[in-house]
């Protein structure tokens, strides 16, 4: 008798186990989840890029001064007022880092400027040889010792995290 009573304790205790362990693990991913979703909501309620705080950013106004230090790398110009362009960072957030980028790409906000396309015509009177290559944001500038060598803008096609990857193997960058 007493060894059908502990036969059934030990079922019991098998099956509590695992209750519990598949409750834990139900928690953690159900936690996981919510906490993606409260990320996404908070990006998309408040203008603010997934880029902001993973990235250098490097402003407008003081990209002369932010090329002259900088050896090479890529500048990604965006603005955050549209949820496709924070669909495109967080995509091109997740690359940055698992390709170790994040010293070699940059991130220019142009929210503020624009009206009239003002950007642009910064842009290019900064480097006027990737003139026919920069017409709207997001768009990606390679450059090299201060001087823009080519421009990936989304002009014909929307840019995506491709199109860094591609500049990335084209001028070896972080090789």
């Amino acid at each position: 008798m007493l060894e059908l009573f502990r036969g059934d304790y030990m079922k019991n205790l098998k099956k509590n186990y695992f209750i519990l362990i598949v409750t834990f693990i139900l928690t953690l991913l159900i936690t996981l989840y919510i906490n993606s979703i409260i990320r996404d909501y908070k990006y998309i309620k408040v203008d603010v890029s997934p880029l902001e705080g993973s990235i250098s950013q490097i402003n407008l106004s003081e990209l002369d001064i932010a090329l002259s230090e900088l050896n090479n790398g890529i500048i990604y110009v965006g603005n955050t007022h549209s949820r496709e362009n924070k669909r495109l960072e967080r995509d091109i957030l997740k690359k940055i880092k698992n390709e170790d980028l994040e010293n070699y790409v940059y991130y220019c906000d142009v929210s503020g400027d624009l009206d009239n396309n003002k950007y642009i015509n910064i842009l290019v009177n900064k480097f006027p040889n990737i003139n026919r290559n920069l017409r709207v944001s997001p768009a990606f500038i390679y450059f090299k010792n201060g001087e823009a060598i080519e421009a990936i803008d989304s002009y014909n096609r929307q840019i995506t995290s491709k199109d860094l990857l591609y500049l990335v193997q084209k001028y070896q960058i972080g090789k």
